[in-house]
């Protein structure tokens, strides 16, 4: 360290090379292991499925075969699978004036429609009061509606007694009957707001095949697989298509598991980014490891009085190699900071990331600034 401080301009640069090396592929390590390779925040997250309607390629008009449900379609779908597989659907893309309550202005708000066992079925059930019940997904219902927790902490003061107060859409009041936990997030649409039940608030499109508005989850009984549960959804589309052949009722049906239908968009940019970092790391060694080089020839009388005080080869190659991880670490340290940064500002950016929201430095990441610090010395 003595011998490094005599020469800080070289410390210097040496060390900010391979911090962002490491800083850089640190950051792109999590926000991969974060979204493509972490299971989803749901209990069993394995067992999800989404499914969609679909056409033939030979016949389809648009590039994507995932083509949202109608609610007529998601009906048939859910009794011909009752003992594969419990279907929920939702339609995240709504939206909401709530109207002006003790001393809060009016706004508009995202928000979506949901079927009454949207939350059981992903596992999740709310921090305060309680989730839809079949009764609440009727058109003769009571209006009522399901907070998120940034809502309403940010409307109602997180008061604890909210349930069974009035809430104000659209000029109509909805009662509240349950709060969201912190945790809960629907990475389709992470601006949900708050929720409320589909069959209520449009009980015509839970009835037609023609009108696609809705995105379809299921959790797998025990022992269903996702190629059964598959093959008996696009059995009933056929026959929905051939009881029904208006040219927008669709004629296939798929799925795939809810996790690659979060990611699926971002998995291969990602994945090339994070072979870009790598390749930035691997021009970051070089780079250090050439200036080590050109600074050992600089020193070869030091290394030759060394060796005439007795130095063995092993000892002069165990400097040089406590000179490179000396090097190493500090650039891990500071790589580490920068990759913290990095990962914030995507956080504050609002960038259109799925599971943005669960970027986050943790053990992983610093298990993986050690090891790559360590290789990075040798």
């Amino acid at each position: 360290m003595r011998t490094l401080a005599r020469t800080p301009g070289f410390t210097l640069i040496a060390i900010i090379v391979m911090a962002l090396g490491i800083g850089a592929t640190t950051a792109l390590f999590t926000v991969v292991r974060s979204v493509l390779l972490n299971p989803l925040p749901y209990p069993n997250s394995s067992r999800l499925i989404s499914l969609y309607e679909s056409e033939n390629a030979s016949t389809r008009s648009v590039a994507s075969p995932w083509m949202p449900v109608a609610g007529g379609v998601f009906q048939e779908w859910q009794r011909a699978t009752r003992n594969t597989a419990e279907m929920a659907l939702t339609s995240p893309w709504q939206n909401y004036n709530v109207s002006a309550s003790g001393g809060q202005l009016p706004e508009s708000i995202s928000a979506a429609w949901v079927s009454w066992n949207f939350f059981r079925v992903l596992g999740v059930a709310p921090a305060l009061g309680r989730d839809f019940l079949a009764s609440d997904d009727q058109s003769n219902a009571q209006a009522s509606a399901i907070l998120s927790n940034a809502f309403w902490k940010r409307r109602f003061g997180a008061d604890p007694n909210v349930i069974g107060k009035s809430i104000y859409l659209d000029a109509r009041p909805y009662t509240i009957i349950g709060v969201m936990p912190a945790s809960f997030t629907w990475n389709f649409n992470s601006k949900n707001q708050l929720w409320t039940a589909a069959g209520h608030e449009s009980p015509y499109l839970m009835g037609v095949v023609d009108d696609h508005e809705f995105l379809v989850v299921a959790r797998l009984a025990p022992g269903a697989t996702l190629g059964g549960l598959a093959s008996q959804v696009d059995t009933v589309q056929h026959n929905i298509k051939l009881a029904h052949p208006d040219p927008a009722v669709h004629t296939r049906a798929i799925g795939r598991p809810l996790l690659d239908d979060l990611v699926e968009d971002f998995k291969t940019p990602l994945y090339v980014l994070l072979a870009a970092t790598i390749c930035v790391l691997l021009i970051a060694c070089l780079n250090v490891a050439n200036l080590l080089v050109a600074r050992s020839a600089a020193r070869q009388k030091d290394l030759a009085i060394r060796a005439a005080l007795g130095g063995t080869r092993w000892r002069l190659i165990r400097e040089h190699l406590t000179e490179s991880f000396v090097l190493s670490i500090a650039g891990g340290i500071l790589g580490l900071l920068l990759a913290w940064a990095a990962l914030a500002w995507l956080q504050h950016s609002k960038i259109d990331l799925a599971r943005a929201q669960e970027v986050h430095l943790n053990w992983w990441a610093l298990a993986f600034v050690i090891a790559i610090s360590t290789l990075t010395g040798l």
